[in-house]
C-alpha cells in the first residue's frame, strides 16, 4: 500500500463510518489503524486491499493493519509492530504540575500540554472532579498521575480528598 492508497482509504473510512483511519509512515514501513476494533470497518479495509492486490497482515486485536509481501506478516510480529509503534511516550519527557491558584495537576509531555486534573473544595475536603487526557496519549498512565499529583499536594497539607470523577473515584479505590 503506498501513501495514496493509504489516504484513499482513510477518506473513505472518516465519510462513510465516521470513524478515523490512522496512516503511520515509519522506518519499519507503511501501515494504517483505527482506534477501537470495529469489524464493518475492518471487513472494508481487508476488501479494499483484496482489490487493489495488496497483501495484508491485520493485529490480533482487529485496529491495525499491515500491507506485506506476498507472504505477509505473522500476526505475532504485527502485534509486536503495532506495540512499537504506539507507544508515544517511548523517550518522552513527561512532567505533571500541582497549580495551587486553578486547583489542578497539569501533564506535559516534552513541555506540551497534554492533560489535566482539577479539584474543588467541599467540606474541608478536596473533590476530584474532571480528569482530563488528550486521545493520543491515553492508557499510558498519565491519567493516574494527574490524580496522584493531587493526592500528594492534599496529603501534604493534611486533606482528605475525595471524588466524582470517575476515573479519580476508581483510582481512588484501587489505592
Amino acid at each position: 500500500m503506498n501513501f495514496t492508497e493509504a489516504a484513499k482509504l482513510k477518506r473513505f473510512i472518516q465519510q462513510n463510518f465516521d470513524v478515523i483511519l490512522h496512516i503511520h509512515d515509519t522506518c519499519g514501513g507503511l501501515f494504517v489503524s483505527i482506534d477501537e476494533p470495529n469489524d464493518t470497518v475492518k471487513e472494508f479495509i481487508l476488501a479494499f486491499c483484496r482489490e487493489n492486490g495488496i497483501p495484508v497482515t491485520v493485529s490480533s486485536d482487529g485496529t491495525a493493519f499491515f500491507p506485506g509481501d506476498k507472504e505477509g506478516v505473522n500476526t505475532e510480529e504485527a502485534d509486536r509492530k503495532q506495540e512499537k509503534f504506539f507507544d508515544p511516550l517511548e523517550g518522552a519527557d513527561v512532567d505533571v504540575v500541582y497549580v495551587p491558584a486553578g486547583k489542578k495537576s497539569v501533564a506535559y509531555v516534552n513541555k506540551k500540554q497534554v492533560g489535566y486534573c482539577t479539584y474543588y473544595e467541599a467540606d474541608g475536603k478536596w473533590v476530584i472532579d474532571h480528569t482530563v487526557v488528550e486521545e493520543i496519549w491515553q492508557n499510558k498512565g498519565i491519567a493516574g498521575l494527574l490524580v496522584q499529583c493531587i493526592v500528594m499536594e492534599a496529603r501534604k497539607k493534611g486533606i482528605e480528598v475525595e471524588a466524582v470523577c470517575s476515573y479519580a473515584i476508581k483510582w481512588l479505590q484501587e489505592r
